[in-house]
């Protein structure tokens, strides 16, 4: 959560502040607040307080910002929230964290060359790799400055050509290294696709098969998703990387458990597995009398 405030007698924030901290994210279920405080207490079916932190000079509080739908007040200094489950326990496909990450890193950048993180992007990764600026966007294509820092929403919004795409595949493919140029470190690469170790074994906006939940898939593939089964994947261990666009290949089966039951599932045994077992099954040796 991160406290919002307005300065006093002055209309007050539009909605999108709160939007903007959004993303999409599968993490556990934890507490983490900015400028402000919480009562410490996690465990599940628990109540946790949460506190904002004194009013700057000349400013009042005005609501919290992140996963508001939990708060029971989103508009008060002092509210609350119900832990539905303890810190770690169970997979929630959730909004916050990626876009808590970019608003952390664009904090970080302000003072640098690149102010928010589309211009950074392109500078750092995209155009390097051959991307012409035309063939991508990111955050719906706006920009929404919230606490001084340029915000580019993160949780959606991102549209790429193909050969953009699997431009990214074949940089991760090869860790980071693009013609003998480490735009990536090895170890950035290895910590943004590899297990984070939470349930649902995800990595930094990589959805991940490092469970062996898949056992027609590599432990080292990992895949990005986005709606209608647009998809990369990416397996080291067998040098490949594909790229998929179009629409949803079945439709998502009723009451899924939890989101890989959902989604992935089905897009694992159709297209996954297939492709794998295609490219490695060896050829059958008839043996003639």
């Amino acid at each position: 959560m991160k406290q919002s405030h307005r300065n006093h007698l002055s209309p007050w924030f539009p909605a999108l502040c709160v939007a903007v901290l959004c993303a999409f994210h599968a993490q556990a279920q934890s507490v983490t607040v900015n400028q402000g405080s919480f009562s410490g207490q996690t465990a599940a079916g628990s109540t946790v307080h949460i506190w904002a932190s004194p009013n700057p000079a000349g400013k009042v509080f005005d609501r919290w910002m992140g996963d508001t739908r939990v708060l029971f007040d989103p508009f008060s200094a002092h509210t609350t929230l119900l832990m539905l489950v303890a810190p770690g326990a169970k997979l929630q496909y959730s909004n916050p964290g990626i876009a808590l990450l970019t608003y952390c890193v664009t904090a970080a950048i302000r003072d640098g060359a690149h102010k928010d993180i589309r211009t950074l992007l392109g500078a750092r990764v995209l155009r390097p790799v051959g991307v012409p600026d035309e063939e991508w966007s990111v955050g719906y294509g706006k920009t929404f400055t919230v606490d001084g820092l340029p915000l580019v929403g993160s949780w959606g919004g991102g549209n790429f050509t193909l050969r953009a795409v699997a431009r990214i595949g074949r940089l991760v493919l090869r860790q980071g290294d693009w013609e003998g140029l480490p735009l990536l470190s090895r170890e950035a690469v290895r910590r943004m696709t590899g297990d984070a170790g939470l349930p649902g074994h995800c990595g930094m906006g990589w959805w991940t098969n490092a469970a062996g939940r898949y056992a027609g898939l590599p432990k080292d593939a990992v895949w990005g998703a986005g709606a209608g089964d647009q998809l990369l994947l990416v397996i080291p261990s067998l040098n490949l990387m594909m790229v998929r666009n179009g629409q949803t290949l079945v439709p998502p089966p009723p009451n899924a458990p939890d989101v890989f039951a959902e989604f992935h599932d089905p897009r694992a045994k159709l297209l996954f597995e297939a492709l794998v077992a295609a490219i490695t099954d060896k050829p059958r040796t008839v043996r003639r009398e």
